[in-house]
C-alpha cells in the first residue's frame, strides 16, 4: 500500500495502512488518548518519548521503532565503544612502557662499568622510541575521537531534518482540519435553513402534534449538571457500561428523556437524517441535529460516572491478579484481556457525543424516540 492511501489519526497524526489498525490505535495508544484528555493509567511508559502502552509486550515492540530510544542507544553505544577502545589503548601503552623499562633495567644490571657511555646512548634511543610511541598513541586516540564525534553530529543533523519535516506536515494537516470544520459548519447551516423553511409552512399543525409527544415542563434546558449526574449515578450500572452506546441510549430515554407524565423531553422526527425536536424554555420548538444539544448537556456528568465505573472494574481485576500464583499464566492472560475490553468500552462510551464514532448511540436513540 502506498503512502498516499494511508489513513492518519486525526488526533496525533500517526499514519496507518488500514482502518482496523487506526481503530486499534484510537483505543489502545496511550499517547493518543492523553492528547484527547482520556486518562488510562499504566506503568508501561517509554522513558525516551513518554509514550504509554497497555502492556510490556507493546512497549518492547515500540522500542524497536522509537527514534528517541534508538538515538539514545546509538549515542550510548558509541560512547561506550570509544571509552573501551581508549582504555584498551592505555592498557597496551602502559604494558609497552613497562616492558621497555623492565628491559632497560635488566640490561643495566648486566652492563659493565666500561660500557656505561655506550649503554647511556642506547638508553637515550630507548627513551626517544618511547616518546615516539606515546605521540603515535595520542594521535590515534585524537583521530578516533573526532571520527566518533562526526558520526554523532551527522546523526543529530538527520534527526533535526526529520523533526522539521514532521512539523511542516502537522501544520499542513491542521490547516486541512480547519477547512473541513468550516465546510461541515456550512453544511449544517444549510440543513438548518432547509428544515426551518419546511417547518414554517405547517407550524401550527406540527406544534399541535408535538404537544401530544413532547413535555412542556420536562425540559432539557432546565436540567442541571448536578441533577443529571445524580440520575446517571443511580441508573448507569456496570451492565449498562458493558452494553456500550446502545445501553447508554436506553438509559437516557428511560431515566432522563422520559417525563413522569409519559411524555418526552426529546423526540425523533426524521430517523434517516437524525433530526430531533424539543421544547425550549420559551415554548418554541427547537431542532436538534444528531441530538447535539442533548449530548452536550449530559456529556460532563456522564464522563465522571463512566470513569468511576471503569476504575472500579479495573481495580477488581487488579486485586484478583495479585492473588494468582506463578503457574496460573492462562488466567492472568484472560484477566489482561478483560482489562483491555473494559478500557475499550470506556473509550467507546466516552465517544457517544462524537458524530464520527457515535452511530450506535444515535441509531438506538432514533429507534427509541421515533414516532413516540
Amino acid at each position: 500500500m502506498s503512502i498516499v492511501n494511508k489513513i492518519s489519526c486525526e488526533f496525533c497524526n500517526t499514519a496507518f495502512n488500514t482502518k482496523y489498525i487506526l481503530k486499534t490505535h484510537l483505543i489502545k495508544n496511550k499517547k493518543c488518548l492523553s492528547l484527547r484528555n482520556i486518562e488510562l493509567p499504566t506503568t508501561f511508559i517509554c522513558k525516551d518519548c513518554n509514550s504509554c502502552f497497555v502492556d510490556k509486550h507493546k512497549l518492547t515492540i515500540h522500542h524497536e521503532n522509537c527514534k528517541d530510544h534508538l538515538k539514545n542507544i546509538l549515542t550510548t553505544s558509541l560512547h561506550i565503544e570509544f571509552e573501551n577502545q581508549l582504555k584498551q589503548l592505555k592498557i597496551e601503552h602502559e604494558q609497552h612502557v613497562k616492558e621497555i623499562q623492565n628491559n632497560y633495567e635488566h640490561k643495566m644490571k648486566e652492563m659493565k662499568t666500561d660500557h656505561y657511555f655506550q649503554m647511556n646512548t642506547k638508553q637515550k634511543e630507548h627513551l626517544l622510541e618511547l616518546s615516539k610511541l606515546i605521540a603515535q598513541n595520542e594521535e590515534k586516540q585524537t583521530e578516533h575521537y573526532f571520527q566518533l564525534n562526526t558520526k554523532e553530529k551527522e546523526y543529530l543533523l538527520e534527526l533535526s531534518k526529520l523533526a522539521i519535516q514532521n512539523e511542516e506536515k502537522q501544520s499542513y494537516i491542521i490547516k486541512l482540519e480547519q477547512k473541513i470544520i468550516t465546510h461541515e459548519n456550512m453544511v449544517e447551516s444549510i440543513l438548518k435553513d432547509s428544515v426551518n423553511k419546511t417547518s414554517t409552512t405547517n407550524h401550527t399543525t406540527i406544534e399541535n402534534q408535538y404537544n401530544t409527544i413532547l413535555s412542556n415542563t420536562h425540559n432539557i434546558d432546565s436540567f442541571s449538571e448536578k441533577t443529571i449526574e445524580e440520575i446517571i449515578r443511580k441508573n448507569y450500572t456496570e451492565n449498562t457500561f458493558t452494553e456500550g452506546q446502545e445501553g447508554i441510549a436506553r438509559m437516557c430515554v428511560e431515566y432522563i428523556i422520559k417525563a413522569p407524565d409519559g411524555k418526552f423531553a426529546l423526540c425523533c422526527t426524521d430517523a434517516s437524517r437524525k433530526i430531533f425536536k424539543m421544547f425550549e424554555l420559551d415554548g418554541n420548538i427547537h431542532t436538534d441535529f444528531s441530538a447535539i444539544k442533548f449530548c452536550k448537556t449530559i456529556k460532563t456528568p456522564f464522563c465522571i460516572v463512566n470513569k468511576e465505573i471503569c476504575d472500579k472494574k479495573i481495580n477488581k481485576i487488579q486485586e484478583r491478579m495479585k492473588t494468582l500464583k506463578s503457574d496460573q499464566s492462562s488466567t492472568q492472560m484472560t484477566l489482561i484481556k478483560d482489562m483491555e475490553n473494559i478500557q475499550k468500552n470506556y473509550i467507546t462510551n466516552c465517544w457517544f457525543d462524537d458524530k464520527k464514532y457515535n452511530s450506535n448511540f444515535i441509531s438506538e436513540l432514533c429507534k427509541l424516540l421515533y414516532n413516540k
